[in-house]
């Protein structure tokens, strides 16, 4: 049984591993600069930033389409951090006898990751069908030329999601390989 919550554990601690870096990396603006040709959107995306992760206010330039899915994005980022407490809380606070093996959890990180690499050449199908599952309303859907889809261009999210990838497979290569007091 004791072997079996470790399993457990590990796997979690995986996922909250995978849940910090894409909360990490969402929080970097830099990350959005190299998709403008014209730095007329920089405020726009510095808006969109500061409305969903520091309480900004609403960006001015957006539409109320535009704005609603802001929100939306908004009370999504609001739950993953608090699934991330919650599951930094199981893996950590709950039993601090548990051993938690760093080669286990870095195979489950080499799996999630490489599983993640078939996802890259259906990038937009996946794209979609996400947005559908966490936007009822469809306030994702925006015209091709909408200002939203300017600031957070496709090529970003994929870009974004290949960078999630690769820090999760490098962190769990490190768990792997270097496997000291295991």
């Amino acid at each position: 049984m004791r072997r079996k919550i470790n399993k457990i554990a590990s796997f979690l601690l995986a996922i909250w591993i995978v849940l910090t870096v894409f909360l990490v990396l969402a929080h970097f603006k830099s990350l959005y600069y190299p998709f403008y040709q014209t730095n007329e959107l920089k405020p726009v995306l510095e808006e969109s930033h500061n409305f969903i992760f520091c309480n900004g206010e609403e960006p001015i330039e957006l539409g109320e389409k535009e704005v609603s899915h802001l929100i939306d994005v908004k009370i999504l980022f609001q739950f993953l951090k608090a699934i991330w407490a919650l599951l930094l809380l199981l893996v950590f606070g709950i039993n601090r006898k548990l051993k938690i093996g760093k080669v286990r959890t870095g195979v489950y990180l080499l799996i999630i990751s490489l599983l993640s690499l078939i996802i890259i050449p259906f990038f937009n199908f996946f794209f979609s069908n996400v947005h559908k599952l966490f936007f009822k309303n469809q306030s994702w859907i925006f015209p091709v030329d909408s200002l939203i889809l300017q600031v957070f261009p496709m090529i970003y999210f994929k870009t974004f999601f290949i960078i999630l990838i690769s820090i999760s497979l490098l962190i769990g290569l490190i768990l792997v390989l270097f496997k000291k007091n295991q």
